[in-house]
């Protein structure tokens, strides 16, 4: 699964189920069944992981295994939500909030840290609910009733997220004194546990943020020095979408040749990767590159070769 080899870990794990009757190794069957159940969910196949799921579930509450109910219920909430069942999900995470803090209140040590951890992540992804709904009120409340829980876990990592979240719903209510020192933290955090993909993620925000307030060669700069982190600690083909957004920043400083380099370069990446979806987006921003008196056979030419593009990326999607 980690190796986005789907099919593969659905077949494993598959064989591994019809050596395991439900009379026997209730425990093991009860961790196949789960793995099971996400691999179904990321090929698509919704109604499969929600019947794992639930079939796991069931296993959990029979051994007074609180954990894993709690983890089922999460995959039950991925699989409602997926469905467009968002009150329901809603519903499923507040069910996983009680049992997660049932065992908070009685455990100790690490046990009570594992528990704090996930009572904060489920919190987050209630406030990711709340904003696809357009709740930011609400968005703000679980973001903020998280954060508590990760800092007394000291989980940075989770915590970064939270605060990076936090700081986009503050930005999109034009609150910037509070967003940016959200940003800020998160950004911090990042970068003191060496997560670089996330640590460039937030200098991406930086740059949209100054963006906003016409700062463009500051803009520049955050992207910049995003692209190179990138390049030197991440696999190469990460540095696409900076080097895109470089383009499309050049192009409006009316820096012409630095556009057409940075899409030149994303474009071979892209290639040499085999990636459809984002050597579609190359072709995509060349075309829209093209001055409007030249978008002739060349223009139309980039547009349907990204069509196309995109629709091999398609066919290799199961969700």
């Amino acid at each position: 699964i980690q190796q986005r080899d789907i099919g593969k870990a659905r077949d494993t794990l598959l064989s591994c189920l019809t050596e395991l009757p439900g009379s026997r190794d209730v425990k093991r069957r009860q961790a196949v069944l789960t793995l099971l159940g996400d691999a179904e969910l990321l090929l698509g196949n919704i109604e499969n992981a929600r019947s794992l799921y639930r079939e796991s579930y069931q296993l959990a509450k029979a051994r007074n295994d609180r954990f894993g109910q709690a983890l089922q219920l999460i995959g039950l909430c991925h699989a409602e939500e997926m469905l467009g069942n968002l009150k329901e999900a809603d519903r499923l995470l507040d069910e996983a909030i009680v049992v997660y803090r049932g065992e908070y209140r009685e455990s100790t040590g690490d046990t009570k840290r594992r528990c704090a951890i996930n009572i904060g992540a489920t919190l987050s992804t209630k406030s990711r609910l709340d904003r696809i709904r357009g709740e930011s009120t609400d968005a703000l409340a679980n973001l903020a009733r998280a954060e508590p829980f990760f800092r007394e876990a000291n989980s940075f990592d989770n915590l970064g997220r939270t605060l990076l979240s936090k700081a986009e719903v503050l930005f999109a209510e034009a609150r910037w004194e509070p967003g940016l020192h959200s940003l800020l933290e998160a950004s911090s955090l990042f970068e003191s546990v060496g997560n670089t993909a996330w640590y460039c993620r937030c200098l991406e925000r930086m740059g949209r943020l100054s963006l906003t307030f016409d700062n463009k060669e500051q803009a520049s700069a955050y992207l910049e020095q995003a692209l190179q982190l990138i390049l030197s600690q991440r696999p190469e083909i990460e540095s696409v979408p900076y080097l895109l957004k470089l383009a499309l920043l050049s192009k409006d400083c009316g820096e012409l040749e630095k556009t057409e380099s940075f899409i030149g370069t994303a474009r071979e990446i892209s290639v040499k990767a085999e990636d459809d979806s984002l050597l579609a987006e190359c072709l995509l921003a060349e075309a829209l590159h093209i001055k409007v008196p030249d978008k002739s056979k060349r223009f139309r030419g980039l547009l349907e070769s990204s069509v196309k593009h995109f629709e091999l990326a398609l066919s290799r999607c199961e969700v």
